[in-house]
């Protein structure tokens, strides 16, 4: 009983760990939306990617097993003209 208990807990833990939020300031259209979008969707670790213009927010899905670096995320993101004001894993 323990083991499945253990066992349930690993593989609810993983599910959620790909999930990153992250904060961008200067995104105010379905243009702007669209270039992020396209951004991390060529990101060989994203899996999926959801923007909400109202709460300037991009979540970002990884790959089972993947990563992205906080380094990383901001420099797509700069590189698309926008700011991060924070990242949340």
């Amino acid at each position: 009983m323990v083991r499945v208990l253990i066992m349930m807990t690993l593989l609810m833990t993983s599910a959620f760990a790909g999930a990153i939020k992250v904060q961008v300031k200067g995104m105010v259209c379905d243009f702007c939306a669209s270039t992020m979008e396209a951004q991390f969707k060529n990101n060989p670790n994203v899996q999926s990617v959801d923007i909400d213009l109202k709460g300037k927010t991009i979540t970002l899905e990884l790959k089972p097993g993947k990563n992205l670096s906080d380094k990383t995320i901001t420099s797509m993101v700069t590189n698309q003209g926008y700011v991060v004001s924070k990242i949340d894993r």
